[in-house]
């Protein structure tokens, strides 16, 4: 969690920086964006980490699996019951990094579970169309009697203690809600969010899985340039530098976004030469001594 922590400081550092005005909600549909929404929205802080133990029912969503059919057949091999029901969730978008909550929601019950992990909101995003939609959570499901769920990333949600976009009247019989990650991107950091993705599946999380406008898009050309780095440098030294050009990358757009009422500036373009560009800061440094 190091590294997330680190990146995660940095959005905290940015958004109290660069606060949003008090009618951030104002472009939102009333109806749905309550008083009480607002405050709950509000009220969150920027980073949460977490790690506590869950008695209570809790419900799963299958959007939490690339395909439903691994969902589905780890449910019925425990003999776990599948609900089905109008989904809670927001409306998939066009600017949805992960559109595949289904129309239909079609999920499992549990009576307990663990979650740990961070969940943070990134700068920049989600203001003022998806306000909500604008966060990133590495927080894991540890149920290890349910082991297609154990280790599975999600957002989570509790009917009074988390705040979220997720309908309740539509959820029986459940407290807490799990869901598979989303957030509105509009443009903003989404080949950023392949890079860093693609860094995290490739170090850390090998199952990780994420969609915009294609199944993990980048991966494989990003997961050809960490090989070769790593087998030059190791694997200690190739993970730390890369997440350092991770980070610069962010803060680098993150200032152009900072610049929106200024000059318009292009985003740096750190979609390529990753391999190249992390050697030459190694050398330099002389952490690595590649001659």
């Amino acid at each position: 969690m190091w590294f997330l922590s680190r990146l995660a400081d940095a959005n905290d550092e940015l958004l109290k920086a660069d606060s949003l005005p008090p009618d951030e909600f104002v472009m939102f549909d009333p109806d749905f964006m309550t008083p009480e929404r607002k405050e709950r929205l509000r009220s969150r802080p920027n980073v949460d980490r977490i790690d506590r133990d869950i008695a209570e029912t809790i419900e799963v969503d299958s959007s939490i699996f690339p395909e439903y059919r691994e969902f589905q057949d780890g449910a019925e091999q425990l003999g776990l019951p599948i609900i089905g029901a109008g989904g809670p969730a927001v409306e998939e978008g066009a600017f949805v990094l992960n559109p595949s909550t289904p129309t239909s929601r079609r999920a499992v019950q549990l009576k307990k579970c663990s979650i740990y992990g961070i969940n943070f909101k990134v700068f920049g995003v989600g203001y003022p169309w998806y306000p909500g939609e604008d966060r990133v959570s590495f927080v894991f499901l540890h149920c290890p009697d349910i082991l297609f769920l154990d280790g599975r990333i999600v957002d989570i949600f509790h009917r009074s203690q988390i705040p979220g976009l997720i309908r309740f009247n539509t959820i029986q019989n459940a407290n807490w809600y799990a869901q598979v990650p989303q957030i509105h991107l509009r443009y903003y950091l989404e080949s950023w969010f392949d890079y860093f993705f693609s860094w995290a599946k490739f170090f850390f999380i090998p199952n990780l899985h994420w969609w915009r406008h294609d199944d993990l898009p980048s991966y494989d050309r990003y997961r050809f340039e960490f090989e070769d780095l790593r087998a030059k440098v190791g694997t200690t030294l190739a993970k730390r530098a890369i997440f350092d050009d991770i980070l610069a990358a962010f803060m680098s757009e993150a200032e152009c976004w900072t610049d929106r009422s200024r000059v318009k500036r292009s985003p740096p373009d750190f979609g390529s030469g990753v391999q190249g560009r992390v050697l030459r800061i190694l050398r330099q440094s002389g952490e690595a001594d590649l001659d």
